[in-house]
């Protein structure tokens, strides 16, 4: 009986000690990144810029960065190759623009952005679902200092050569 006690009460220490790690959904910082969103599906680049610090890095499938100010050229880019741009996460009741998380660690917030890319190219017409991740680190300005996005960008490649070719 001692034995089962002893291990109740290392368990429960042990779980309830609070790390200082809080995980939310629905906090101003998840909300900012899908408002942005939004900003982007509208080719809206100075909302963009304006959720990043001035002299913030994104690094885009790489370990090399770029300014942000960079980075929101490209996103406007997407506009002028692909029609139709939408995000999306989940489905039926589920369905949403992305799913975002921001974790609070005890020196920095960092929030966390899953979804699917999806586009149609106005030079091959073919449509491209990608899926996407992109992880925010906050600054103590409350604005992005960097993110980092991961996805497979072969069809934007791939639709900047059907561009090429059509030019041809």
């Amino acid at each position: 009986m001692k034995k089962i006690l002893l291990v109740a009460l290392v368990a429960f220490t042990m779980f309830s000690c609070n790390q200082g790690i809080t995980v939310s959904f629905d906090d101003p910082k998840s909300q900012a990144i899908l408002s942005v969103y939004d900003s982007y599906m509208q080719n809206d680049g100075a909302a963009i810029e304006s959720l990043y610090a001035e002299d913030a890095v994104v690094y885009l499938n790489s370990l090399d960065s770029i300014p942000i100010q960079e980075n929101v050229k490209n996103l406007a880019m997407h506009h002028e190759l692909f029609d139709d741009i939408s995000l999306s996460w989940g489905d039926g009741e589920n369905a949403r623009t992305a799913f975002v998380q921001t974790s609070s660690y005890p020196t920095i917030d960092v929030t966390l952005a899953w979804f699917t890319w999806t586009g149609t190219g106005k030079a091959s017409g073919k449509t491209y679902n990608v899926p996407t991740h992109v992880v925010y680190f906050w600054g103590e300005d409350g604005k992005v200092a960097s993110s980092s996005l991961f996805n497979d960008s072969a069809s934007f490649t791939e639709e900047m050569n059907a561009v090429a070719a059509s030019s041809e």
